[in-house]
């Protein structure tokens, strides 16, 4: 039985040897023989026991729930949007659900130019750091008439752009992509973007 297995059992005054506190006959060899009648006796070792068999398990559900730490940049949207002839509106890339850096590449280039065309394509990014809503205005452009890569806000010609930031938790990393300096026209333009989250 469970509980002639226990050292101790539960009575009012605290634990004590099951010997002080069993009641039955005394067998031949001398020792107290538990009355038949006797409920078993409840022993503090059992809860010890389920206890520690118990904390493993828990130990594991909570580093499940804990976010897995990352060695390198994981990407988080990205896009490719092929001979575009309209504007885009403001639009949602990502939105984080906790605060961190993030990394966005972008490139865009002018797929089909049109001789007559008067105006110009311009990229624009958005988001919020610590100190609140920021926009990077025309990081990328070019003319409707000029076939070819989008020139970037600091030199023409090399590529496209690649802007790191911090982002808030819960507000949204944004872009835009206008034409602007003439009216529509017959030019068209393709638009890839990555966004990356680094911490």
């Amino acid at each position: 039985m469970l509980a002639s297995s226990c050292p101790f059992r539960n009575v009012e005054s605290g634990l004590v040897p099951i010997r002080e506190s069993f009641s039955g006959n005394t067998t031949a060899s001398g020792k107290i023989a538990p009355s038949p009648n006797s409920p078993p006796e409840a022993c503090p070792c059992t809860s010890l026991c389920v206890a520690v068999l118990l904390l493993p398990t828990l130990a594991l559900a909570q580093a499940r729930k804990t976010a897995t730490p990352f060695t390198s940049p994981l990407i988080v949207a990205k896009a490719k949007l092929i001979n575009q002839t309209a504007a885009i509106p403001k639009t949602t890339i990502f939105t984080p659900t906790q605060t961190g850096l993030y990394r966005i590449s972008v490139y865009a280039t002018v797929s089909v130019s049109d001789p007559s065309s008067q105006s110009n394509w311009n990229y624009d990014l958005g988001w919020t750091d610590d100190a609140g809503q920021q926009n990077a205005f025309t990081l990328l452009w070019q003319y409707g008439q000029h076939l070819g890569q989008f020139s970037n806000d600091v030199s023409s010609g090399d590529g496209g752009v690649v802007r790191v930031f911090e982002a808030k938790a819960d507000t949204p990393i944004t872009y835009d992509l206008f034409q602007g300096g003439g009216p529509p026209d017959n030019s068209a333009y393709s638009l890839y973007y990555t966004l990356e989250r680094l911490e």
